[in-house]
């Protein structure tokens, strides 16, 4: 059986007679159940109403595809990726977006210490952070920037270099990223030594690589981290790396 009402405090009037109905019923007071009524609540919102809060159809991420991996033949490490794009055709998740790296493993903890996380930052002065403490693409340098553009792209000639693939009838977009060896250990990580019972002294190189989301005044950092360790025979192993995201 099905009952609809028109509204809320019809179908309250109408489940208090029957809790009304059953608490008297044959049993001395005990609840007896004869049946099963099931409700939906429901909520008119008025779409013209300037108080209205619009859930986003697509957040920011930024998802590893594989682990990092080495060509050494041309001693270049790729790491790919899946990240979220913009949406071209709507109002909403109209975010900038900002590839960045690590200068000499100046990153810590999931990047919680970056500037661009702080309310009192304004847009502009996020990204001028960004080209001051980090290692960013050449537009994002600049200091004519906007913080609403994709600044993703890295050069070949600067070293590091960057490629964005759209993926077909998504909004989600293939970004690969190739670092020379000698670019992580000259200018991305932050150098260690540790003793090892198997290989010695063992020196590992330390490096971040994150996205930055600017949407509507608020930032959306997300943040991997990665450990290269040089064994005994000078070849290069990855660490497990540490995935953090902000």
């Amino acid at each position: 059986m099905t009952v609809q009402t028109e509204t809320q405090e019809q179908m309250d009037a109408l489940l208090a007679r029957v809790n009304a109905a059953a608490e008297s019923g044959p049993g001395g007071g005990a609840r007896m159940t004869l049946g099963t009524i099931e409700t939906i609540l429901s909520r008119v919102v008025d779409i013209e109403s300037e108080f209205m809060v619009t859930v986003p159809q697509s957040v920011p991420t930024l998802q590893l595809l594989s682990a990092i991996d080495f060509d050494a033949e041309a001693q270049t490490w790729h790491i790919a990726y899946e990240v979220m794009g913009r949406e071209d055709c709507s109002v909403l998740n109209q975010y900038g977006r900002t590839l960045y790296l690590t200068r000499a493993g100046n990153a810590h903890s999931g990047d919680h210490e970056n500037a661009c996380l702080s309310a009192e930052v304004s847009d502009a002065a996020c990204l001028q952070q960004l080209a001051l403490r980090y290692v960013v693409p050449s537009a994002a340098a600049d200091s004519a920037a906007d913080s609403a553009e994709d600044l993703l792209i890295f050069a070949k000639a600067s070293g590091i270099w960057s490629t964005l693939t759209p993926q077909p009838h998504s909004l989600v977009q293939r970004l690969d990223l190739f670092i020379p060896h000698s670019v992580v250990k000259s200018q991305l990580a932050r150098r260690n030594v540790r003793a090892s019972a198997t290989f010695g002294q063992q020196t590992c190189y330390t490096f971040g690589v994150s996205v930055h989301f600017l949407l509507a005044g608020r930032n959306t950092i997300l943040f991997d981290s990665f450990e290269l360790v040089e064994n005994a025979h000078l070849q290069a192993q990855v660490a497990r790396p540490c995935h953090t995201r902000w």
